[in-house]
């Protein structure tokens, strides 16, 4: 239910592929409000869909000043990004966050006891964030135990994002938006201003589409950076 609201803040008109977006957009503001408020959804209706142009632009600068990315793949408009809705909508997603990244094990016994495992986007950027901000204790002052090559670079590498079939290159931009907004929560690089958003748990399995995790990478980037009860 709370990709409804997003799914109606792009377009109220567009035929989705997930029938609940289409019934939410149906139903009249007054209804549409009091389902959010009977499913306990902490935000409301948005009406000026530019707000969400300007939540990608607050990353897109924070990503640049915090090097997980060397340059922005958000130019003309995000144009890589809205074409996940635009083009591929009904386009299936086998793993919203494969585990593909490899990263420093701190521990040399868990290393030992687990000498291929690999780590999602999210934990990356995590750890390479501290060796960008050196913010944690235990590693501040050995920088070789963090991942050190940007994120984006590292999925570059998998992909070849100048040459993929586009397709691949707006998954794995929602993917990098997605992961770097909960990098910079957990480093305390956005203000904590409307925490009750993260009760807004979409599920394991809800992410079937294009369609789907675009409009989950816009509630992410909207409840970093909007001020929430200003907008409501």
């Amino acid at each position: 239910m709370p990709l409804s609201v997003f799914a109606n803040a792009v377009s109220p008109y567009a035929a989705n592929k997930r029938q609940i977006y289409n019934r939410f957009n149906r139903c009249t503001e007054e209804v549409q409000i009091e389902i959010l408020r009977h499913q306990n959804i902490p935000i409301g209706l948005i009406k000026d869909k530019s707000v969400l142009d300007k939540c990608l632009d607050a990353f897109d600068k924070q990503a640049l000043e915090t090097e997980l990315w060397e340059r922005s793949w958000l130019y003309e408009g995000g144009k890589y990004f809205h074409r996940a809705l635009d083009y591929y909508r009904e386009m299936e997603v086998d793993d919203d966050n494969p585990h593909i990244f490899e990263i420093p094990r701190l521990n040399e016994t868990l290393a030992k006891a687990f000498p291929d495992f690999k780590a999602d986007l999210t934990l990356y950027m995590d750890r390479y964030l501290e060796f960008v901000l050196r913010d944690q204790d235990d590693t501040k002052d050995s920088p070789e135990k963090l991942p050190q090559i940007p994120p984006f670079t590292v999925i570059d590498s998998f992909v070849g994002v100048g040459s993929c079939h586009e397709p691949i290159l707006c998954f794995w931009i929602m993917r990098f938006i997605t992961s770097g907004c909960l990098a910079f929560w957990h480093h305390k690089l956005v203000a904590d201003r409307d925490a009750d958003w993260r009760q807004l748990n979409i599920g394991d399995g809800v992410i079937e589409t294009y369609e789907d995790m675009y409009y989950d990478t816009l509630m992410m980037v909207y409840t970093t950076y909007a001020n929430i009860k200003e907008e409501n």
